[in-house]
């Protein structure tokens, strides 16, 4: 279970209250739970999921933590908070424990993983978590499968230029086959999700851009956002943030193509081929560089790193 997952679980109360002082063993250094005793019984924590504040004037003192196949979320109770002392006084707390996928209902279950289908639990799997950019990810290889202009040609045979480095191309990669590694993806990150298709053995291509999305809840989620970049969030907010996470995906996946996305043709004037790695060795380091990223200066190949050493004038790139 991801951290989005158990933000979602509390979202929608699929939790054990338990509430009850406990004795925890913690670490000052990497200031985060050991373990704790509960019911006579030692938890050890074998991964911390998260830290968090419970005030906005507390230092953080929340964590999710992962502990004999259960994830409980601990929080320090200062009885008098004194941020001059370095160590104040409370008591640990057990909130609440994560109810895991056994104890509920197959629906919940599904609901707290936000899976439509097997075709995109491939992409969450691989990526880790279900985000807005995974979404539109996922959502541009559904039009570009249904855009593909002859049955011969295979998705796994085309080649993407990507206006952007997000989530979205780790989308691309597993559902169309389009990847870094084959030579087929090119990444010019201008921030942009626009995407330009070229299909073998044919002098046209398509151009899809995102268009505008409208969505509810903007000035709330961008406050949220500025929150969490500035590490003033507390807990219940972080829970709110993830729950209009949710809102952006569903509302990508529930919206058309033709309402989500510009096509336009395009002309192209060059393929993609793969071609073998060929490497040289640089003049100065010694290591082996791509030929492709070689820089040649005064007759000699140096990679980018030695380059920045070197006077810049007279250099070529082959």
């Amino acid at each position: 279970m991801n951290i989005a997952e158990v933000l979602r679980s509390i979202e929608f109360d699929l939790v054990e209250y338990i509430q009850q002082k406990v004795k925890v063993d913690f670490d000052n250094f990497l200031q985060m739970p050991i373990s704790f005793v509960f019911q006579d019984k030692k938890y050890v924590v074998e991964k911390t999921m998260g830290r968090f504040k419970i005030r906005r004037d507390h230092p953080p003192n929340g964590y999710l933590v992962w502990a004999e196949q259960n994830i409980f979320f601990l929080y320090f109770h200062y009885h008098n908070f004194n941020p001059k002392v370095f160590i104040n006084q409370g008591s640990w707390v057990l909130s609440f424990r994560i109810l895991k996928d056994k104890e509920l209902k197959r629906s919940l279950v599904e609901e707290r993983k936000m899976l439509v289908n097997m075709y995109l639990k491939r992409v969450v799997d691989f990526h880790g978590h279900l985000c807005p950019d995974l979404a539109i990810g996922v959502r541009v290889c559904e039009l570009i499968k249904e855009l593909t202009p002859l049955k011969s040609i295979e998705p796994a045979s085309i080649s993407i230029i990507a206006e952007n480095s997000t989530s979205a191309i780790d989308a691309i990669q597993i559902l169309l086959g389009t990847t870094l590694g084959n030579q087929r993806l090119y990444i010019a990150d201008l921030g942009k999700h626009n995407y330009t298709v070229v299909f073998p053995t044919h002098k046209m291509g398509i151009k899809i851009s995102l268009k505008p999305l409208n969505f509810k809840n903007e000035d709330q989620f961008s406050m949220l956002e500025e929150k969490l970049s500035k590490n003033e969030i507390v807990f219940e907010e972080v829970v709110m943030f993830q729950r209009l996470l949710d809102e952006r995906i569903k509302h990508i996946f529930n919206t058309p193509l033709n309402e989500l996305f510009k096509v336009k043709d395009i002309e192209i004037n060059k393929h993609f081929i793969e071609f073998p790695s060929l490497y040289v060795k640089c003049a100065k380091c010694g290591e082996q560089v791509l030929k492709t990223h070689v820089v040649t200066y005064n007759q000699e190949n140096y990679c980018m790193s030695c380059l920045k050493k070197i006077d810049n004038n007279k250099i070529t790139i082959q």
